[in-house]
């Protein structure tokens, strides 16, 4: 399994000096070193107490003030995430390591433990979460399809319309109610002379810009729901593993068509 990284862009060197994380009950020297370090399981399991539950396909690190009833609830929703993602990729379930799975009890915590200040990130095989988005599937998603196509460049202009559009897709029914269609109308009707490919366009596509606008990954995932439901999965996994080797993805080679038509296709049939 390759060592795929979510947060590329964020690799830079943390302080080596100690720090001391407090709570109510202890007072805690952290050990402290690089980002990715911060982030290893060896680290944050030294960093804070934990309590550890397996599953199928997870192996789960619950910070102690948890109620065992969510904690519960999460092995359950993520096992069934899982299974989800794996069949919308129309593969096979492999003999994957299992999925590392932190929770924090608020993002102060993750902050300091982590040194990632978003709710939720991934550097697989593991993921990071918070209360609040503990049972969402994205993180998830990106550990399973950056193993299986291959991870998307940061800098590349299509990450937000195959990479992130796919999460957001996955998402749709339990996250979004099944409105990411609705959304993405809500956007092209407001930017009248909009096309699929003005979001791959001066960097609105990269990953590490800044983040993207909600309602870009809302259009970005009704987008590929319509790829997906038209032309099938099979071509879905091929022009996300050509965008990992390819600046210009070979939609034309794939599907037939370029990518301008194809979005001409999809903002038909929202109308």
């Amino acid at each position: 399994m390759k060592n795929i990284v979510y947060i590329l862009s964020l690799i830079v060197l943390s302080s080596c000096s100690k720090k001391l994380y407090k709570t109510e009950a202890e007072a805690r020297v952290l050990k402290t070193g690089t980002l990715m370090e911060m982030n290893s399981e060896e680290f944050l399991v030294q960093n804070n107490t934990w309590n550890l539950k397996t599953s199928n396909n997870f192996k789960f690190y619950f910070d102690k003030s948890i109620d065992p009833v969510l904690t519960q609830e999460i092995s359950k929703v993520q096992e069934e995430n899982f299974a989800h993602i794996v069949k919308s990729m129309g593969i096979d379930k492999k003999e994957y390591p299992k999925i590392i799975y932190f929770l924090f009890k608020d993002k102060n915590q993750k902050i300091t433990l982590t040194e990632v200040s978003s709710d939720a990130h991934a550097i697989a095989p593991r993921v990071y979460y918070l209360p609040i988005n503990a049972t969402g599937a994205q993180e998830i998603g990106h550990v399973i399809t950056q193993t299986v196509w291959g991870f998307i460049p940061n800098n590349s202009e299509y990450a937000l319309i195959i990479d992130e559009g796919f999460n957001f897709f996955i998402d749709n029914d339990k996250f979004y109610n099944g409105k990411l269609d609705e959304y993405a109308l809500e956007y092209i009707n407001s930017n009248q002379e909009f096309e699929i490919t003005d979001l791959t366009k001066n960097g609105k596509g990269i990953r590490n810009n800044g983040g993207h606008k909600l309602l870009e990954s809302y259009v970005a995932g009704s987008f590929v729901k319509y790829l997906i439901t038209e032309y099938g999965v099979e071509k879905f996994g091929d022009i996300w593993k050509s965008a990992v080797s390819n600046s210009e993805p070979e939609f034309k080679e794939i599907y037939g068509k370029e990518l301008s038509q194809i979005s001409d296709e999809y903002i038909n049939s929202l109308k």
